[in-house]
């Protein structure tokens, strides 16, 4: 996970700048406006339909927006046609041509250029290399695997030598194993050429592990723009601390505030101490706990903040971690806990509880 906000420390490539496309006027994605700097990794995160694939298909230009510019190096290039906009896009089918050889799927380009056969035979090689396939230039897609077309497809973007490279879900046809080493393969290689990436995904998983930058979006609109440590710990609202990651959020009111910390208690019954907020006695709030910081103690009366007395209701066993349903009051919680400490935790049992009072973050109602 990338930390910190690369893009504020160097100069913007790429701006969108209240971007607008409609199809109907019920289905609009934006406006949206931000910016990628270079050599930047920005993920484009959210749901089906939220309107990232189209957000990536106008910077491309494949969609022409209504409304807003698309700036690359501070010239604006939505009113030219895709093959003058210097970006190279990798689909999610990888599009590649069945009855050409890998050498020629990445030569197709070059040649559109009419590049000299020399010159062709040289950057073919160098993509190759690089995604370390050279040895299969005489092969048909048909004779490779997922992740060999996956890599192909990344080559014949690369040869092209675009400022910027996109990337519309290039790894939801592979398998969880292959996906996650693709993904690694493709950061590292992303650093090696020092290019701007724009990668459109619904996995935060992906996101988290790929991203310097993460847009979160949900209905055509952009939720929240962070590193992958601020989406994920400090989200903006409610939508982003349930997408991203798992949560427990519960609806609240503040009953008291003190320069040290903000009391509040679930509709549930259950009184938390938060961390000092900007809130008032009597702002209804959603409370977000993320169930990796419930502490659980195998002896009972351990200290910690927020300390309460829970009874496991549920118990998921997924190897090195434990999955729990909680229940403190008439409040449940859930829980993820090392299964090497809690081995013998199971359902009815009842266990000690902590979430320190940094931990309970105050989301607007």
């Amino acid at each position: 996970m990338n930390d910190g906000a690369v893009g504020a420390a160097r100069v913007a490539e790429l701006e969108i700048r209240g971007l607008v496309r409609r199809y109907t006027a019920q289905s609009v994605v934006g406006p949206l406006s931000f910016s990628v700097a270079a050599g930047e990794f920005v993920s484009l995160l959210g749901p089906s339909g939220c309107g990232k694939t189209t957000t990536l298909r106008c910077i491309a230009g494949f969609e022409t927006p209504d409304e807003g510019g698309i700036f690359l190096e501070g010239e604006r290039i939505d009113r030219r046609p895709p093959n003058r906009r210097n970006i190279g896009l990798v689909f999610q089918s990888y599009a590649l041509f069945p009855h050409l050889t890998i050498f020629e799927n990445v030569a197709f380009g070059l040649r559109l250029r009419r590049l000299g056969a020399p010159e062709i035979r040289r950057r073919v090689a160098d993509a190759l290399n690089l995604v370390g396939l050279a040895d299969l230039a005489d092969r048909y897609p048909r004779a490779l695997s997922g992740g060999q077309q996956q890599r192909i497809a990344i080559a014949r973007s690369v040869v092209l030598e675009p400022r910027i490279l996109m990337f519309d879900e290039p790894l939801s046809n592979l398998d969880f194993k292959l996906r996650v080493a693709m993904r690694n393969e493709l950061r590292e290689l992303q650093r090696r050429l020092g290019k701007t990436a724009i990668y459109v995904t619904h996995d935060q998983s992906e996101a988290l592990a790929l991203s310097d930058r993460i847009v979160v979006m949900s209905n055509g609109r952009i939720e929240q723009i962070g590193s992958p440590r601020e989406v994920y710990e400090r989200p903006a609202n409610p939508f982003v601390a349930d997408f991203i990651g798992n949560s427990n959020l519960l609806d609240a009111l503040v009953v008291a505030v003190a320069p040290d910390a903000t009391t509040v208690r679930t509709d549930r019954g259950l009184t938390l101490r938060a961390a000092p907020a900007a809130r008032n006695a009597g702002d209804r709030v959603v409370v977000m706990i993320r169930p990796e910081h419930v502490r659980l103690a195998s002896a009972r009366g351990a200290p910690g903040e927020n300390a309460m007395r829970v009874r496991v209701s549920e118990a998921t066993y997924l190897g090195q971690d434990l999955h729990l349903r909680v229940v403190a009051g008439e409040q449940g919680l859930t829980v993820m806990a090392p299964a090497s400490t809690l081995r013998s935790l199971s359902v009815g049992d009842e266990v000690d509880a902590a979430v320190a009072a940094v931990d309970v973050l105050l989301l607007p109602a």
